[in-house]
Parts: C-alpha cells; structure tokens; sequence
C-alpha cells in the first residue's frame, strides 16, 4: 500500500495517531499470504510476492536443533540464499522473543513461514503466510507477550491457568494425531515394538512405496504435504534400529501419549516439501525422513 493510500485509508478508519505510527512501521514490513495451493493472496499490506522471492533463492528450512545456522545467513556467500524458520522453530524454543526477534537479517535473507487454519479469526481464511523477519516486524509484535511465552513451561503449568489449558488442548491434538496414524496408515493397534519382523518390514516397504509416488506432488500443495509428511512419520515407526525406538518412545511414552514435540519433524517435512526445500537439522529421524521422499531438492543439507 503507498504512503498516499495508506494515510487516506486510516483517516477514513479514524485511527488515533498512536495507532497510526504502528500501522505506519507494518505497512514496511514485508508479508505475503497464499491458497494452500500457492496462488498469491492480495492483501491491503502486500508489499511483494515473498514466494516469488523465495523460488529464485536456494532454500533452507531451519530445524529448531540447528538454530545456531541462523548466523549463516549473515554471511555475504549465503546472500543468495534464503533461511526459512517455520513452526518447528518457533515452537521448540524456550525464548520465543529471541526466536522472533533476536537475529540480524543484515542481508534480507531470513523468512518466517506458518500456515494459518479455517479455525483462526483471519480474514483471508485458511492460506500460508511468509515474511521477512526484518526491523519494521518488531514494531506490530507484542514483545511483552512474548516475554510472558518465553518463561519455563514447567513454572506456566503451575502458574498460568491460559498455558495450562492449550496444554490440554495441544495434548488432545496429538491423541488424535497418534489415532489417526495408528487407525487410518498404520492400521495397528499396538507400536510398542514391531515385531513379527517380516510384517513390519514389509509394511514399511509398502509405505515407502506410497510416500515416493506422492512426494513429488507436494511442491505447493499444503494438504499433500501434510499426508506424505505423516506416512514418513508413520514409516519411521517401523525402523528396528535405534532410530525407529527412539521414534516409538516419543510416539508413546510412559504415559501413553504421544509426547508433547513429538510432531516436530513431521511439520518440518511438511514445510520443506510445500517450498521444494533443502533441510538443515542432526536430527537422524529428519534425515531418514528425508530419504523416505527420494527428490532431489528436498534433502538435509549443510549450507556451502
């Protein structure tokens, strides 16, 4: 929005100065939204088609684990390059005003990327959203609130009544998650261990089968992504070795839900083949993953 519209239309709102300044610093920062499916949302802020950007960039999304990687993109080699924190990120840190805020994005490199449901109050309904983690994004940003978001989660469980009850919710969203990979792909009712040895591999195979005829046709495609991200997970599950114990372990644990990161690494392939992504993470359940897909481009990578 130019500076003359922007000014008409908030005189036309009859917003108070105070609230103009803020809506001033908004209109400079830099977000694009879009249909699952990738085409450009138009709205009021719109600045640039971020995904346009992106698609002409070597592309890397950000395991929470590697968030020391962050640093490359100040680097001039990498300027071409575009470092993509989604909600894995986000959700594994234990400052999230730091996960937000607290990089230099000296060379206009570093995206956040989320995807928004048909369940939040958003005007432009259920779409992906990309924007530059920039200076201007600072000034619409409740910093207190995310102060309040970065204490420990172990003193908000005692203390805070709102964390309290997204727990519950988050732990409910999980149990169904877990149910509809144990009913709907997995067709089991017991993943305690995978035995007999012969079926579990052979179902495995079959999975691996139904992951490598669909990965290619997740590049833009949010909902294919998020089914081919599910069966690499439900295939993981499967693995005798070290990696697949570890993966059953967080999958049901002493208590028998499903831990409360347990989906990390899903979302994070699911992102990664939405934008047709190279992945930086030392998880080994990423990278097996990864393998599962068999594509060129959507593989865990070091950045040059």
């Amino acid at each position: 929005m130019t500076e003359a519209v922007l000014e008409e239309w908030m005189e036309h709102e009859s917003y108070p100065e105070s609230i103009r300044e803020r809506i001033r610093q908004f209109n400079k920062h830099s977000v694009s939204c879009y249909k699952v499916t990738g085409e450009h949302l138009w709205h009021p802020f719109d600045s640039e088609n971020l995904l346009g950007v992106l698609l002409n960039m070597e592309r890397y999304v950000i395991d929470s684990n590697m968030s020391d990687s962050i640093r490359d993109a100040t680097k001039s080699a990498n300027r071409d390059k575009a470092f993509i924190i989604g909600y894995t990120f986000m959700d594994e840190q234990d400052n999230l005003e730091n996960a937000v805020l607290g990089h230099d994005n000296c060379n206009k490199n570093l995206f956040g990327f989320g995807y928004i449901g048909n369940d939040c109050d958003w005007p432009l309904g259920e779409c992906v959203m990309i924007h530059r983690l920039d200076e201007d994004q600072r000034f619409v940003l409740n910093k207190q609130g995310m102060r309040l978001e970065s204490r420990p989660r172990e003193k908000r469980m005692k203390d805070d009544p709102e964390f309290i009850e997204r727990e519950k919710n988050r732990l409910a969203v999980n149990c169904q998650f877990k149910a509809y990979i144990m009913n709907e792909i997995l067709k089991l009712t017991d993943i305690t261990n995978v035995q007999p040895q012969e079926a579990s591999e052979r179902k495995k195979t079959e999975l691996i089968g139904t992951i490598r005829s669909r990965s290619a046709q997740c590049f833009k495609n949010y909902h294919e992504a998020a089914y081919v991200a599910s069966v690499s997970y439900s295939a993981l599950l499967l693995e005798p070795d070290a990696v697949g114990i570890k993966t059953r372990k967080e999958f049901h644990d002493e208590t028998g839900n499903p831990k409360r990161n347990c989906f990390g690494d899903t979302h994070l392939i699911q992102n990664a083949l939405w934008l047709n992504s190279r992945i930086i993470s030392k998880d080994a359940a990423v990278k097996r993953m990864a393998t599962y897909l068999n594509l060129r481009d959507v593989i865990v990578k070091e950045v040059a």
